[in-house]
């Protein structure tokens, strides 16, 4: 069995940013803003995956500005509507333009079988999976926050480094900007 694995090339990368306020608003060491901006400056396209605006689910959505890197950030923790994200990243990929896709294992492996070889002009990124949250567990959390706190969240993350890398927060903010929750895990 070893061998059937052994004959495959996989390049495999580690880094992080050498900016302290990117690095704080990242999850971990910030090397998927690096990778994104710079795909991005050579007009390229980033698939990740970002909150709906109400912060009850996760979708993957793909940008081509730096100014929509921030709705990438932050590990989501949630299993995700991929919507057509396979198809629209095969038709960019078709066109010859360069696509970073960030993902678990599991859904670049899905996008590569999807597109049936492993193009030059496809960058690939796959996070450390943890064991994504159900959808509905997510949604009812945030509906549970927002009752228990008589307000709207307007930002919410599963790995809010409060101003310092341990310990992990959770962390919503609310409507009424008094109001902020943090719990630590």
């Amino acid at each position: 069995m070893y061998e059937e694995y052994n004959k495959h090339d996989v390049a495999t990368y580690a880094g992080y940013l050498n900016d302290n306020a990117k690095i704080l608003q990242s999850s971990s060491g910030g090397i998927a803003t690096a990778l994104s901006e710079f795909i991005l400056q050579q007009g390229g396209y980033v698939v990740g995956v970002t909150y709906s605006d109400d912060f009850s689910k996760a979708e993957y959505v793909i940008i081509d500005n730096a100014s929509d890197v921030q709705k990438l950030k932050g590990s989501k923790y949630i299993d995700c509507d991929k919507k057509n994200i396979y198809s629209d990243v095969k038709k960019l990929i078709d066109a010859g333009q360069k696509v970073l896709f960030f993902g678990l294992p599991c859904i670049v492996g899905a996008l590569y079988n999807f597109i049936g070889e492993r193009p030059e002009n496809l960058l690939t990124c796959e996070l450390i999976c943890h064991g994504p949250t159900y959808a509905k567990v997510h949604s009812d959390y945030i509906a549970f926050l927002e009752k228990k706190y008589g307000s709207r969240i307007i930002d919410f993350s599963v790995r809010h480094k409060n101003g310092a890398w341990r310990p992990g927060y959770l962390y919503a903010k609310f409507e009424r900007k008094e109001t902020a929750f943090y719990e630590w895990f």
